[in-house]
């Protein structure tokens, strides 16, 4: 009788927390089955279910990372056979090095594989409960995390082009574990839950025990913390967000005046969501309490930046740009029929046949180069040569695109630099202009 409240209660879980997130119509319900008893008790209560079961399937990742990797597909493959519920497994290599432990990096290939795979409409449950969130919530405490890690767990998040729901932070380990073993088909055992080198475990085996036993149901106590500070954050985000929308420009770089003039933790907040959106993963709490302290003051100038993991922070004209990290530039050839590519995600530049004035291309094509100092540029006409350092600072060119803009060569003479400027005084033959197809952002706007 109390495992079949239990499957009631997680069918209605996940109903309240679509229906609480407003979330669309479910398209596919799509469980994530490690093969171990939380998934499975999901599995099970949502493939009994009428309000789900016809849409249900289920996705099991491979990583290869464990001995018993092949036998936790094959009882993930069991218990879809035990619930009449179609499997795919997807197989995934993880990277042995990078940023994070082999934990971090095998959960970050997870999410990339489940996030490639759904569509609009498309949601995926994780069988994470209560306990869970109690031992994240103290991991994060630990690690001395603000509002953000200590809301937990989120019950709903976007991944991919569908959703990420974890319907039962509600629901205890025990109350799972019996439905679970309630179907009488195997159950994986992941050793390294039981590995208390491991942080996790470590809380799960001896914290929590020892708190509980002061302060009982810890778990439930903490959860319900992590619920409330998810409201607090929420709220804090949309005011962060709001302010966000006045105060980025429209080359989407952050403008410096209201990160001066409202508290620390609201400028850090401010800049943390300035990453977030535009996908990329903030740098430490302490580093960006650094950043706002050096634009309070008034020194602060084009030096100002924060390292983040494969990007800059850097300071321009009273505005925060994101600046990737890139491969040095390279030497190349550009003609009507070879375009040039200028690096990893910065487009293309290429020529274009134009009526109007334009450039003659040599028969052996333009080279492509990139400034060493002393270069000066050749108007035309009447006008005077300009020194290349002076242009690009006239004309807004962000610094740290300076020495990396394509320059194009007839001969020794510059007659283009990017798709910035170029000659324009060839009257004869065929004609073209240089375009700069999915450029990136050069020029302070």
């Amino acid at each position: 009788m109390a495992v079949a409240a239990t499957a009631r209660q997680i069918g209605e879980a996940l109903a309240a927390t679509l229906r609480h997130e407003r979330v669309p119509p479910v398209r596919r319900l799509i469980v994530a089955l490690s093969g171990g008893g939380d998934s499975f008790a999901l599995l099970l209560a949502l493939s009994a279910d009428p309000r789900w079961s016809e849409r249900v399937l289920a996705w099991h990742v491979h990583h290869g990372l464990q001995s018993d990797a092949d036998r936790f597909a094959t009882i993930c493959q069991r218990q879809c056979e035990h619930c009449s519920v179609p499997l795919d497994t997807f197989h995934v290599s993880v990277a042995s090095r990078g940023g994070g432990g082999p934990e971090q990096r095998a959960r970050e290939a997870r999410y990339r594989a489940l996030a490639g795979a759904l569509g609009p409409g498309d949601i995926v449950v994780f069988g994470h409960h209560r306990d869970d969130q109690a031992e994240t919530v103290l991991q994060n405490a630990f690690r001395g995390a603000g509002a953000r890690g200590l809301r937990g767990m989120p019950a709903v998040a976007p991944l991919g082009a569908g959703l990420l729901v974890r319907p039962m932070l509600s629901l205890d380990r025990t109350a799972l574990a019996a439905l679970a073993a309630s179907a009488g088909i195997s159950i994986a055992v992941d050793t390294h839950n039981t590995d208390a080198h491991f942080d996790r475990v470590y809380l799960r085996a001896t914290v929590l025990p020892t708190i509980d036993r002061r302060w009982p149901d810890v778990g439930a106590r903490l959860a319900s913390t992590a619920t409330r500070l998810a409201g607090d954050y929420r709220l804090t985000v949309a005011a962060a967000r709001q302010q966000l929308q006045r105060s980025r420009s429209v080359d989407g770089a952050l403008t410096v005046g209201p990160l001066r003039v409202v508290p620390e933790a609201a400028a850090v907040g401010l800049v943390r969501e300035w990453l977030l959106a535009e996908g990329y993963r903030p740098p430490p709490p302490a580093s960006l309490r650094a950043l706002v302290a050096m634009l309070a003051s008034a020194r602060a100038d084009s030096q100002t930046s924060v390292d983040g993991d494969g990007f800059r922070i850097s300071l321009f004209q009273r505005r925060l740009y994101i600046v990737q990290a890139r491969a040095a530039p390279s030497h190349g050839v550009l003609s009507p029929d070879r375009p040039y590519r200028v690096g990893s995600g910065d487009g293309w530049i290429a020529l274009e046949p134009t009526n109007g004035p334009g450039l003659a291309a040599p028969a052996a094509g333009f080279d492509v180069s990139f400034r060493r100092g002393g270069e000066r540029l050749d108007a035309g006409s009447a006008r005077p040569r300009q020194a290349l350092k002076e242009w690009l600072r006239n004309r807004q060119v962000l610094p740290w695109w300076r020495d990396r803009l394509p320059l194009i060569y007839a001969g020794d003479q510059i007659v283009a630099v990017g798709d910035l400027w170029q000659r324009t005084d060839s009257n004869s033959g065929t004609r073209f202009r240089v375009v700069w197809r999915d450029a990136p952002v050069v020029r302070a706007l």
